[in-house]
């Protein structure tokens, strides 16, 4: 990750806004960086790009959620 990712992924939450990193990294790479900067949280999803479902609604439902991590 870039210099500064942490820090700002920690602002972001002090200000209480909900994060999700969206990424083309493997699923296990796109995790272990989530972790490394302190986005992804105990049970924070990990979804394969190709799993979100095409609805507008049940996509928001899943990746609704702070610390989610879509690959």
């Amino acid at each position: 990750p870039r210099d500064g990712v942490a820090e700002a992924v920690r602002r972001c939450r002090d200000a209480h806004i909900r994060l999700t990193m969206i990424t083309g990294d493997h699923p296990a790479t796109a995790r272990a960086v989530a972790e490394q900067v302190g986005l992804a949280l105990p049970g924070s999803p990990v979804v394969v790009a190709a799993d979100l479902p095409p609805d507008d609604a049940a996509l928001g439902e899943l990746i609704d959620h702070d610390g989610t991590v879509v690959a």
